[in-house]
């Protein structure tokens, strides 16, 4: 009587499968390295920080400074109007807000 013996190929294939699954959770596991970062970038230019002063009094003096040369206030006005909507919509989408 003759046993038919069957190799283990799938072996060495749930072997890959098993490493390579351990190696792609790693990531989601692994700590925040930039938490520290992001919190020192919060502060720095985050909500009535120096930074966004400085900018939005930037934009006010040249929103200024275009209205005078170029005599369209309503241009240099909507264009300081427009850049405030525009840093209040972007801030949260950076994650500065």
């Amino acid at each position: 009587m003759q046993v038919k013996k069957t190799p283990l190929k799938p072996l060495p294939w749930l072997a890959c499968v098993a490493i390579l699954s351990a190696a792609l959770v790693q990531p989601a596991l692994a700590a925040d390295l930039f938490a520290t970062g992001k919190d020192m970038v919060k502060e720095t230019a985050g909500d009535d920080s120096g930074i966004e002063t400085a900018m939005l009094g930037f934009s006010a003096l040249s929103a200024a400074v275009v209205g005078i040369t170029s005599r369209n206030w309503f241009g240099a006005v909507g264009g300081f109007a427009g850049g405030m909507m525009f840093w209040e919509v972007v801030k949260p989408l950076v994650g500065l807000a």
